[in-house]
């Protein structure tokens, strides 16, 4: 039976480990890695057009992406991710992981405001709190930039050994630093327009590179840097 290779498996001891094991071990969990890349980078391609002033309504495309951000978005990384850790690939499933939820959380989000519940809520708050909208859209830059250092740190551990994910990482970090600074500005739509592009690239960087690692071969090897196991 032929053994499946780890391309995205961790640091080069954690491969060295992992071309050691016998078939068995590694042909019991399929990889993963391109389900989750495919599913990120539908989602993340998708919300960047709408961010980027692709379509004449903002809003009503981000209402439409809800069932994809919730069940592809998020559902199909949370399985890439529980996939990943099976295997023992710790970083792609932080990364799918993270991402699914935040995809999740973005999908509720949009839920609530073409139901108008997010538009109340954020009246509500800031009239009773008596400071406008600035500090309900202040956490929202917050977690942003949470997720944009969660990016970063994966686009930095994944470039000495996978090359696709680390620059769909960085592209990704940059699309939600700006959207953190996008919404300390009060939804500057400049900065959300720069996001989008940012994610747009992202995204296809993800499916570039979930092509390359479903391909095989030479094409396989183009998406990784260094050594790993390969397919025999």
């Amino acid at each position: 039976m032929a053994e499946v290779s780890r391309p995205w498996g961790g640091p080069p001891a954690e491969r060295a480990a992992a071309a050691a094991e016998g078939p068995a071990a590694r042909t019991e969990v399929g990889d993963a890695t391109p389900l989750g890349l495919v599913a990120f980078g539908i989602s993340i391609f998708t919300i960047g057009t709408i961010l980027a002033g692709w379509w004449p309504t903002r809003a009503s495309g981000l209402a439409v992406t809800v069932p994809l951000l919730i069940f592809f978005g998020g559902v199909a990384q949370f399985i890439a991710a529980m996939w990943c850790y099976a295997r023992g690939q710790t970083l792609p499933a932080t990364f799918f992981g993270v991402f699914g939820s935040l995809f999740a959380i973005s999908g509720l989000y949009e839920l609530m405001a073409a139901n108008n519940a997010l538009a109340i809520v954020l009246a509500v708050t800031g009239q009773r709190l008596g400071l406008g909208t600035l500090p309900v859209l202040g956490p929202l830059g917050v977690m942003f930039g949470c997720f944009g250092f969660v990016a970063l740190f994966v686009a930095a551990s994944s470039a000495s050994r996978h090359a696709g994910v680390g620059l769909t990482s960085l592209a990704l970090a940059v699309a939600l630093f700006f959207l953190a600074w996008a919404s300390f500005a009060q939804g500057n739509q400049v900065l959300s327009a720069i996001a989008g592009w940012a994610a747009v690239v992202s995204g296809f960087l993800a499916l570039v590179t979930a092509a390359m690692l479903s391909i095989g071969g030479p094409a396989t090897q183009m998406a990784t840097v260094g050594p790993m196991p390969g397919n025999r």
